[in-house]
């Protein structure tokens, strides 16, 4: 039912991991706490009801980071996985750190900073489950805050992608937007 989805989103990781070359890559989410900073986060699904055990992906993560990233993260963290592994830089991967924002995102200079910094940003940040903007361009507040005051620092260009979906419980489609400089 995703499949155009997740082949627009892996084309736009694939090239982000291309562009990006060896600088630093970072995964922008919402997340239900504070903004503690960029850090190291192994992905879970737990948040979500889903067992790590159940998802060979996250089975076969290895051994690092304690904390785990909450859902919006870790599926950006394991479709970034893939991507790296694609373009035979999974080591890569170790290295990513996670930024994980509160909904409201009223003080985000910190992580606009940081994300301005990278050398690839990965956004998980559509609406926010079970919250009541479930348009196609939903975005948590405290995400679209911070990539707002990054797009207009540093002259950041999205360009949209519309996929179509189907599926009686799924939306008519889905954007997948890139930021270009």
């Amino acid at each position: 039912m995703l499949t155009g989805v997740r082949a627009a989103v892996d084309a736009a990781l694939a090239q982000l991991v291309s562009d990006a070359s060896s600088g630093r890559l970072l995964v922008l989410a919402h997340g239900p706490g504070p903004d503690v900073g960029a850090r190291r986060l192994r992905p879970s699904l737990a948040g979500a009801g889903i067992p790590d055990s159940w998802v060979p992906a996250l089975c076969a993560w290895p051994a690092g980071p304690a904390d785990a990233a909450h859902v919006p993260a870790s599926v950006a963290l394991l479709c970034l996985a893939d991507a790296l592994a694609a373009l035979d830089a999974a080591a890569r991967r170790d290295d990513v750190v996670v930024r994980e924002v509160p909904l409201d995102g009223f003080d985000v200079d910190d992580t606009a900073r940081d994300v301005a910094g990278a050398a690839g940003v990965v956004v998980a940040g559509g609406g926010v489950p079970g919250g009541q903007d479930d348009a196609p361009r939903a975005m948590a507040a405290g995400v679209d805050r911070v990539l707002r005051q990054v797009a207009a620092a540093r002259g950041w260009v999205p360009e949209v992608r519309h996929v179509p979906a189907t599926g009686a419980h799924l939306p008519a489609e889905y954007e997948v937007t890139t930021f270009r400089e």
